[in-house]
């Protein structure tokens, strides 16, 4: 049995238990066909711990009423750094996804964290906290992966920007091959068929891309990625309302305006992602000459949208970058 302990379940830890929730749920009813060769298994047991019992007693009210308490081995707890200490050691990966600026505090000699932690997988999704910094806090058996993940791993549509440690693959110990139990799907381009050991970053790519998309980057890339994966759905959100105002402004009902922007987004999105091509060529193709699109496109320079959202990407980076000091 492998466990998945999450460090300060916010919303980006409710994010992604909920997607792997849902990806379990779909493979017991076979929507979901797990390669056959893969060797790596998904957590069976999840444990969430949070500081409050007001946290906890709410997290394990959303996890109840979405049948996820009666379905799977879920357990909610909390309480202080002792306590925080015995439930690590439970676990075989560790997902740490407390505010940045605790993080070093957890690490102290004084709460254990930092011996828990004996050769855990741990995988820090903490903007700005770099992979010397955890290494300096951790003991050096512990593995490590930076992941930088997105609220939509809700629904399973997340992307998540993975950077391991220079030393995870010399710390990665062989994995036993499950004897039973539901396999996560395939991460492109990996392999666990060929007889060798799996590595701790086959082992996220595996759980993440049970939510949604990885990618793996240099870590010269995380704070860049922060900002546009990370806090993206963010200004996604203030576009795609944006689009629905205008709409309303001009007699839709909202609630039609917003499904009009909402899937044309969606579509939009899907078809770079398909297609491979650059924005501007669907751009181009969507603005005939004399049109209303290109009417609207020259409102959008005139109003330097396009350099607006890219300081928006600029301007969080910087912030990003600054938020593990």
């Amino acid at each position: 049995m492998t466990t998945l302990v999450v460090l300060g379940c916010g919303t980006m830890g409710r994010s992604i238990l909920t997607g792997i929730f849902e990806w379990l749920r779909e493979s017991k009813s076979g929507s979901t066909t797990p390669p056959p060769t893969s060797e790596i298994p998904m957590p069976t047991r999840f444990i969430a711990f949070v500081r409050s019992r007001a946290t906890a007693d709410r997290l394990s009210s959303e996890f109840a009423s979405a049948g996820y308490t009666s379905e799977f081995e879920v357990e909610v707890l909390h309480g202080g750094s002792d306590r925080m200490c015995r439930v690590v050691e439970q676990g075989d990966v560790v997902l740490l996804g407390t505010k940045p600026q605790v993080a070093k505090s957890l690490f102290g000699e004084e709460t254990g964290l930092r011996s828990a932690l004996k050769n855990k997988l741990l995988i820090s999704i903490l903007a700005g906290t770099t992979i010397a910094q955890l290494e300096a806090w951790a003991l050096p058996s512990t593995r490590i992966v930076r992941v930088m993940p997105n609220t939509p791993s809700r629904i399973r549509q997340g992307m998540s920007v993975v950077v391991p440690s220079p030393r995870l693959e010399e710390l990665s110990r062989p994995a036993t091959p499950a004897a039973s139990g539901i396999l996560p799907p395939k991460a492109n381009g990996v392999s666990g068929s060929e007889g060798r050991p799996l590595s701790g970053l086959e082992t996220v790519r595996w759980m993440f891309d049970a939510v949604g998309r990885t990618l793996v980057l240099d870590e010269k890339h995380m704070d860049a990625a922060t900002a546009l994966c990370g806090s993206g759905p963010a200004f996604m959100a203030v576009i795609l309302e944006s689009m629905t105002d205008g709409g309303v402004m001009m007699g839709l009902p909202r609630a039609d305006a917003q499904l009009l922007a909402a899937q044309t987004m969606k579509g939009t999105a899907d078809l770079v992602l398909t297609s491979n091509q650059h924005p501007a060529v669907i751009r181009s193709a969507v603005a005939t000459p004399g049109g209303c699109t290109i009417g609207g496109l020259l409102e959008m320079e005139d109003g330097k949208v396009r350099s607006t959202v890219a300081r928006t990407i600029q301007v969080a980076t910087q912030i990003a970058s600054g938020l593990g000091k």
